[in-house]
């Protein structure tokens, strides 16, 4: 038997990730992200069926910057449980809820870029 050797460098890393997707902390701060994501949301239908289609410029960035925080997110977890995102994870439905919900969101959010630059080209 030779010496023990160190495991490489991207598996210490992915069992660092895994601990911190797997943290109540992480958690708790995902909750927290989906509750004002979902003020934000309440807001913005708000703000359309009150005031038209154009909300407040902050009302859609701070969307926007939840939208990319949900993106990372889930690629944190995607990245740290691999295959266990999808399958074999109790929390594996609510993983594939995220996704397709991130998924939705960030279609939605390219969608409406377009139209918004197509409709300031006219």
């Amino acid at each position: 038997d030779g010496p023990l050797m160190a495991p490489p460098k991207h598996l210490s890393f992915l069992r660092k990730l895994t601990r911190l997707v797997e943290s109540p902390a992480f958690e708790a701060t995902t909750a927290a992200l989906i509750t004002i994501h979902a003020v934000f949301i309440g807001a913005l239908v708000e703000w359309k069926a009150s005031y038209g289609d154009n909300p407040h410029f902050a009302v859609t960035f701070a969307n926007d910057v939840l939208v990319v925080a949900f993106v990372m997110e889930c690629s944190i977890k995607l990245v740290a449980l691999r295959a266990d995102f999808f399958w074999g994870n109790p929390d594996c439905v609510w993983n594939w809820f995220d996704f397709v919900l991130g998924i939705m969101t960030v279609v939605e959010v390219v969608i409406s870029f377009w139209i918004e630059k197509d409709s300031d080209l006219k």
